[in-house]
């Protein structure tokens, strides 16, 4: 396997140094974007523990979908003074949230922002913030939508 991981510089990382981090496979596996479906549960426990040390209460929601024959799930619910924002946590570059979206449609007037959590770039749209894992301590809420984008 090539080694996907380089330095700020874009050369490759070499040496011991570099060996002490790219011989953990769940590392390499997450900077090349190509972590398990199976680890997406460390995904998912890594923002709990985020959301639990920022002060958050935990809350996780799922209801029917339109067939009855699977559930839609909201991985995480957060308190923003009267409405409330739905979080989606994904372990890989995917930005598919329909689960995001129909929670979103059912409970419109209590929504204040959306969230997807993920392993790409900071971005916004008109409905939701796509935070990187790493920037999710300090970017929930308004205050990163306001600093980000005016």
């Amino acid at each position: 396997m090539e080694n996907p991981i380089q330095w700020g510089d874009g050369t490759p990382c070499s040496g011991s140094k570099a060996r002490r981090f790219v011989e953990n496979d769940i590392y390499i596996k997450l900077l090349s974007d190509k972590l398990s479906k199976d680890l997406g549960y460390v995904y998912e426990n890594m923002v709990a523990q985020m959301l639990v040390a920022a002060g958050h209460k935990l809350y996780y929601y799922t209801f029917p979908t339109e067939k009855g024959n699977h559930l839609y799930e909201v991985d995480f619910l957060i308190s923003e003074g009267t409405k409330i924002s739905p979080i989606e946590v994904k372990s890989s570059s995917y930005k598919a949230h329909k689960s995001l979206d129909k929670f979103s449609e059912k409970f419109s007037k209590r929504i204040n922002h959306r969230y997807l959590i993920y392993t790409k770039d900071l971005r916004f749209d008109d409905k939701v913030t796509y935070l990187p894992v790493v920037f999710q301590p300090v970017c929930l809420g308004p205050v990163c939508r306001q600093s980000v984008i005016g």
